[in-house]
Formats: C-alpha cells, structure tokens, sequence
C-alpha cells in the first residue's frame, strides 16, 4: 500500500511539473506570443530560433531571458522571428521574451533543454542526501530526507523499488553489491541489506546506539563498511561479524575502500583524512585540512585522492562558506593540486579517470548547479544546471560517461558528461 502511493504520489508530481503555471513574469494580453523554438534541445552556445507574434520590429531594448540570465548575442530580430545564441555558463529553461516597450511573454509555455541533461527523475519529497549508479549503471538507488531509498530502473525512468530507511547527512547511504543483486541501506544504528529482486531484508548488521553515516560494499562483494560515531566499522557478510574497527579522535563522516579493496579512506569532523591498512589496522597517510573534511574519495585506478573541506569567511560579517578540493597522490600522500574557492557548496565527486571533478554551489548566472572542472588547469569542463534549489549528492556513473545529481527539490537528474 505504501509503494503504490509513493508512485502514486511521483505520478502527480510529474503532472504538475507538467501543467503548472511556475512563470515569475506577468504576461502583457497583447504583448510578445512565442509559438515555437527551433530547436528544443541545445547546448551553451548554440542557435536556436524563436517564432512568434509582436516581438517589435527592432530589438531596441527587447530581451529573451533562459531562467532570467538575458541572452547576449542575437543574430537577428523582427516582429516574428529571433535568432540567438544560448547564454554561455548556463542550461536553459524557461524562455521569456521581453520587448522594447516593456511587454512580457507567458513564461510557462517553452523550455529549451540541455543536449546533456539524459534524465530527470522527481521522487522525493525533501533533499535526495545520496545518489549512486549501479555497477552496470543500470539502476540508480537515491535516499531522501522523507526516509525512502529508491531503486530507478534507468532504461525507463521509473521508480522499480522502494526501501524504508532512516536518512543521515551523508552523501554515502546507500550502495550497490558489485554484482548489482543486493542493497545496503541505512536504518538508525543498522545497516540494511536486501534482495533487489524481491525487495526481501535478507541481514541486518547493527552495534550499540550510534547512528550510522555512510555504507558501503567491499570491491570482492563479501565485506562491508560502515562509518559512525568515532569508528569506521569492517564487517564480514558471511558471519555478520566486525572485522576490524578502526577508531578516529573524531566523528567520522564516511568511509571508503581503495579500489583493490586493500585500504580503507576516512574523513569526517577531524582535521585529517586518513587512508588505512585494512590488514594491520595502522594509518598509512594522514591528509591533513585547515577545516573538517566533508568527502574524500579515490579515483577508479587508485592514484589519486580527492578531498572536499569548507572555508568560512567572517570578514564581512556574513560568513561566506566556500569549498575547496584538494587532489593528493594516493600512494604518498603529497598533494598534487588545490582547487576553489566554490562558494556555498555542497557535495563533490571525483571522476573515475582522476583528471576531472564535480562540485556543486552558487555560481555566477548559474544557481543550485553543478561544475565539471579540468584537475590540472581548473578550467570549467560542463556545466549542470536545472534543479530549482541546492545540490546536496553527486555521482559518477563507473564508465563516467553520466553523472547523477540529487537535490534539494527532491529530484535526481542524470547528466551526460562530454
């Protein structure tokens, strides 16, 4: 009963989405009637072409706006035709096309999509605090703030299956076995896991009071790790047994295997991320940061570490939160690159080839987006922008050919990633 209204509830959600009237403009009776746009799927920098009525015969002081960042660069204007370019830095949503004497067009009747948007998937009500791909990249599982993961057949765009879980402010609580079949989930002081298939709870692995902040499963698929409290936890899945404990002086926000399933990368409200060996227990490296470390995560053949940490600015009296990523070799702990300052932001993910990553924030003409930045230069790859509020999770698909964003406006976006 509960599944069928959630989808229920996904249903309608779609529907408004698809008949509201969310235009922050009032449109003038006899103002500009915009009738087509050629095409409807664009990249930044393309032409596009709109058709209409009472555009002005001259643009004089007339605009078209994508989601009010204004349009620079027009090729041609008359009473029933525009010819532009799409804003640069931006992805396009709605058009609105002001005149020269001040008359407003409806704001709800055309979009121009991104070229690199794939899907867009609006299931939950509250912040999606984690998204992952599966192995195959054919299912996604996001968890919310409402306290549901949801498992998404990608081919279809539809919800397959949905968990009960208890949401933390990890970015890591939820994941894929390595052959796809099973799902660990996070439920208060325990971890979760089920049978995909069924939708069966087939073992539950809990300890003392603490809340759990992050899972996830071993490269050989028969290990778990968990990160709560001070500790990060190793468990074998054939006993349900704690392998080994690994103790911080602080709380740890998430942990995660090396890709060879050999050490284990920690971070959290300590100053330091630290990489552990998983046979003796001892630290390896110690990454240390001027704040606490919201991500760490390594690159798909090992070598390199990325970091996310936060800066506060008090200067101005505001406190201006920033984020700054720092690259690190993993096998000596030397840092190789920092990158930043992204104001307000939220979440980061490292591509699998270690030489490009995602950070999400407030950017000029782009708010609630997300950036794909060039390690080496730091020059902006893509842009991802759609969501109506923050960007809380990202994620690499394992190919990084697609890169998923969960948000504040309770959907997760699949992108295209050039």
């Amino acid at each position: 009963m509960r599944r069928s209204a959630r989808i229920l509830s996904i249903c309608s959600v779609l529907l408004i989405i698809a008949c509201s009237d969310d235009g922050a403009v009032d449109p003038d009776a006899d103002g500009p009637v915009l009738n087509s746009v050629t095409p409807s799927v664009a990249a930044q920098g393309d032409t596009v072409r709109l058709q209409g009525l009472r555009f002005g015969s001259i643009q004089g002081g007339g605009s078209v706006s994508f989601d009010n960042v204004r349009a620079q660069d027009y090729i041609f204007w008359s009473d029933t035709l525009i010819i532009l370019r799409v804003p640069v830095d931006i992805t396009p949503r709605l058009i609105i096309i002001r005149t020269e004497r001040g008359e407003t067009s409806r704001s709800d009747q055309f979009r121009l999509e991104s070229k690199s948007l794939e899907l867009s998937l609006p299931g939950h009500n509250g912040i999606v605090r984690s998204a992952r791909f599966s192995p195959d990249a054919t299912m996604l599982v996001t968890v919310g703030d409402d306290n549901d993961a949801i498992v998404w057949n990608l081919a279809s765009g539809s919800p397959r299956i949905f968990f009960e879980v208890e949401a933390s402010l990890g970015s890591l609580q939820a994941d894929f076995s390595p052959d796809g079949t099973l799902l660990a989930t996070l439920k208060g002081t325990a971890v979760e896991i089920w049978n995909i298939a069924n939708g069966r709870l087939i073992q539950r692995l809990e300890e003392d009071t603490e809340k759990m902040n992050s899972v996830v499963f071993g490269p050989d698929g028969a290990s778990l790790l968990t990160a709560k409290g001070l500790d990060a936890i190793l468990w074998d899945l054939a006993s349900g047994e704690v392998l080994r404990r690994f103790e911080l002086s602080a709380g740890v926000l998430g942990a995660v295997f090396s890709p060879d399933g050999q050490r284990i990368l920690s971070y959290g409200t300590t100053l330091f991320a630290r990489v552990w060996n998983i046979a003796s227990g001892e630290v390896l490296l110690e990454m240390e940061h001027p704040e606490n470390v919201h991500v760490a995560a390594y690159s798909a053949d090992g070598n390199r570490i990325m970091t996310l940490f936060e800066r506060f600015d008090f200067s101005g009296g505001t406190g201006l939160q920033s984020g700054i990523v720092r690259i690190w070799d993993a096998e000596g702990g030397s840092l190789i690159q920092e990158l930043g300052e992204y104001l307000e932001t939220t979440i980061a993910a490292l591509h699998p080839d270690g030489d490009r990553f995602v950070v999400s924030g407030w950017f000029p003409s782009q708010r609630n987006a997300a950036l794909l930045i060039d390690v080496v230069s730091a020059a902006r790859r893509q842009a991802f922008s759609g969501h109506s509020n923050f960007i809380y999770s990202c994620a690499f698909s394992p190919d990084g050919s697609r890169m998923v964003s969960g948000s504040a406006d309770g959907s997760a976006k699949i992108w295209q990633v050039e």
